[in-house]
């Protein structure tokens, strides 16, 4: 597992919270719901004891669904819907999945009174147990897993700005519109200097080490130069 270098990360305090996640006591809803109410901060726990267990630090939808069948006093075990004849095992990772992907951690920067929120758990490369996800602090420890992110983030940026402009078709003076668009260009033109300054991925030390020695190699040739002269 390739680490990454970070800095020390300027969040004080966080929460946990949840951000979109559907409840059905009932169990009468279409839909994929939650059959218990879950207190966030509970599940976060449970959640990092599987990374923590897990020999490549990551959780599956089904490692949480394992989990709650195991430990059946765990208020996570309520949230599931044990009954096969209203929903089998699939039924079971999508409710796992809905509770990954809406478990938010929500924080302040420095002195800062606005609050922030990010997803706790984040979605990584696929491992044995099919698509995983690990702690936010845990992935932007890991090359591998940061390259994913990024990616993923910027696949979505780019679903976004095509609908955007799509709709600059049909209206394209409306103010908002023109301003959003223009707002993208200049984030597509900052994105690409990003890129040409830094490779992302696995090669980013070894292109970093390459630009110092090319550096390096061009001073040592002015100092010959001016020697000579």
């Amino acid at each position: 597992m390739a680490k990454r270098k970070t800095k020390k990360t300027n969040i004080e305090k966080f929460t946990c919270k949840w951000d979109g996640l559907r409840y059905d006591i009932t169990g009468k809803k279409d839909g994929i719901y939650v059959n218990a109410r879950l207190d966030p901060t509970v599940v976060n726990a449970a959640i990092e004891e599987i990374e923590n267990r897990a020999t490549d630090g990551k959780c599956s939808k089904s490692d949480l669904v394992s989990f709650a069948r195991k430990n059946k006093r765990h208020p996570l075990h309520s949230a599931f819907q044990w009954d096969d004849k209203k929903g089998a095992e699939q039924y079971r990772n999508e409710q796992a999945g809905l509770i990954l992907r809406t478990l938010v951690f929500v924080y302040t920067k420095n002195e800062s009174t606005v609050p922030h929120k990010i997803r706790a758990h984040v979605n990584t490369p696929a491992n044995a147990n099919g698509k995983s996800y690990a702690s936010i602090f845990n992935a932007v420890k890991n090359e591998a897993d940061m390259q994913f992110v990024v990616e993923r983030m910027e696949s979505l940026r780019n679903s976004y700005t095509k609908q955007l402009r799509g709709l600059a078709e049909f209206d394209n003076d409306y103010p908002i519109i023109a301003r959003l668009i223009a707002h993208e260009d200049k984030g597509d033109k900052l994105i690409l200097r990003a890129k040409q300054t830094f490779t992302v991925g696995p090669n980013r030390r070894a292109a970093k080490k390459s630009t110092k020695k090319k550096k390096a190699t061009t001073t040592r040739k002015k100092k010959v130069t001016r020697k000579k002269r």
